[in-house]
């Protein structure tokens, strides 16, 4: 360590220079500690952002926040990782304002839903606005668009393409729009139905969150039979808006791996408080076992609540206990045929749209 001048200039005992020295050394080292473990900078915002999506104290978001230098998705996983329960809770954007527009044809083989974002809810509540997204969902659903791109290019009018008039609404309302997304759904005539809802409805074709069920089988069948598929795919859509199901048949690998993780982590932080608090020692072997025990209990109900097939089926006739799966292979097993759920998508504003 290089000594300023001033000392190195004094003309004292060495004794009393050694104590200044030392002094000196001991002052540079707190400075230094003090400017390299200066805590990151947390904004009000930030803290509040995070506890809307998680429902977390303000003060444990602030912890998270600090701890993962600003990192929202790591913030969340550091507050699970704690033991904040209620920061388990699915995470969502922030809240945008806007109308999905959902489109069907007379014998519902095929639909179109589409998502158009406005800058406030005062615009999404405009008859204007209103219409552009109603019709914008038909032209969708008349020309099979399957991306935004194809949308805009397609006829809006004789005159004007779809993504013409967007920019010509936007002007009219004063607001920023957006054509946020897309998606087409289709099955084969007689081999299938779809099924849709609205949720919110605000108009015939609008609302806040709609959602597509399609159901097929290789086998074609009589109207009876398309019939009874069709009121099973209604009641899936009702109950995919209802029960917010993310993945069809599992949870992805990657996703399960990262969710092993932190239950690993929060559910040994749990033991090992309870155990502290009995005074009893625990030997690692036994306590790994039991936390994976418990892992995997807990891995095994978010499947039940997150994967649409193992999800307990949510309708007015249904009693309560079979899930989605066993649903569909009782309709199959009564047609003779076998039925499966070939797409189901859900879209709704503020949340990222769900594709299965």
């Amino acid at each position: 360590m290089a000594l300023p001048f001033y000392l190195r200039s004094l003309n004292l005992r060495s004794g009393v220079k050694l104590q200044l020295v030392r002094s000196y050394a001991i002052r540079s080292a707190l400075q230094c500690r003090s400017f390299s473990e200066e805590p990151f900078k947390v904004s009000a915002k930030m803290v509040k952002s995070l506890r809307d999506q998680t429902g977390a104290p303000m003060m444990d978001c602030k912890k998270a926040l600090v701890a993962t230098k600003g990192d929202a998705e790591e913030a969340i996983d550091w507050l699970r990782k704690h033991g904040v329960a209620a920061a388990a809770k699915k995470s969502g954007r922030e809240t945008s304002d806007g109308l999905i527009g959902l489109q069907f044809n007379s014998d519902k083989s095929s639909a179109s839903l589409i998502e158009v974002n406005s800058e406030t809810d005062f615009v999404a509540r405009n008859e204007t606005f209103q219409d552009l997204v109603s019709k914008l969902a038909n032209v969708a659903l008349t020309n099979t668009a399957t991306d935004i791109e194809s949308l805009k290019a397609s006829s809006y009018t004789p005159e004007e393409s779809a993504g013409d008039a967007i920019i010509r609404v936007t002007a009219t309302v004063r607001e920023n729009l957006a054509l946020k997304d897309i998606d087409y759904v289709k099955v084969e005539k007689g081999f299938g139905a779809i099924g849709t809802y609205l949720h919110n409805k605000r108009g015939e074709s609008l609302g806040t969150q709609a959602s597509v069920v399609a159901l097929e089988t290789q086998d074609k069948l009589d109207e009876s039979s398309i019939d009874r598929i069709q009121r099973l795919a209604d009641s899936l859509a009702i109950h995919l808006v209802g029960a917010q199901a993310l993945y069809l048949n599992q949870i992805p690998n990657e996703v399960i791996e990262k969710e092993k993780e932190i239950l690993t982590e929060a559910s040994r932080k749990e033991m090992e408080a309870a155990n502290a608090s009995k005074g009893k020692k625990v030997e690692e072997s036994v306590l790994a076992k039991r936390i994976g025990k418990k892992v995997d209990k807990r891995l095994s109900k978010l499947a039940e609540q997150v994967v649409l097939h193992k999800q307990t089926f949510v309708s007015e006739d249904a009693d309560g206990k079979a899930n989605v799966q066993t649903v569909l292979s009782r309709l199959s097993k009564e047609l003779g045929t076998k039925l499966k759920i070939s797409s189901a998508v859900r879209f709704q504003i503020g949340e990222e749209n769900v594709r299965m």
